[in-house]
């Protein structure tokens, strides 16, 4: 899969450590401003560049592409009456790649289930968990 073969690489080229890889996802999710991450990356005991740091960023799995789907909606001015035409953006993706991509990837696999199970709240087995699906 994709990510079996980004893993691959990245273990080949030496290029982070699992470490390295946490802490950047870290800093990508985090409320770090850019200038925050450059000082950052400018200490000493940093060794990497803003620029090594988000290509490595860029060198992840992106996930199926995005569809951008413009739509016209015609609207009705309240105060005069008129109606103009607004042009929407529908930013997509095809749920069945989304779903292919979540089964390839490694990180999943011990989570997946392919055959249905019954679960309970009790560790005896005599409230069965219900659910609307």
């Amino acid at each position: 899969t994709l990510f079996e073969v980004m893993h691959e690489e990245r273990v080949q080229e030496g290029v982070a450590s699992e470490e390295e890889w946490g802490l950047a996802q870290w800093m990508m999710h985090s409320e770090l401003s850019q200038s925050k991450i450059d000082r950052y990356l400018k200490l000493d005991i940093v060794s990497k560049n803003k620029q090594a740091f988000f290509k490595k960023i860029d060198s992840l799995p992106r996930g199926p592409r995005w569809q951008c789907e413009l739509f016209e909606l015609q609207c009705e001015e309240r105060s005069e009456g008129e109606s103009r035409v607004e042009v929407f953006e529908l930013w997509k993706r095809t749920p069945v790649e989304c779903i292919c991509e979540l089964l390839s990837n490694p990180t999943f696999k011990n989570n997946l289930r392919y055959a249905s199970e019954q679960q309970y709240e009790d560790e005896r087995g005599e409230r069965p968990v219900l659910g609307k699906m």
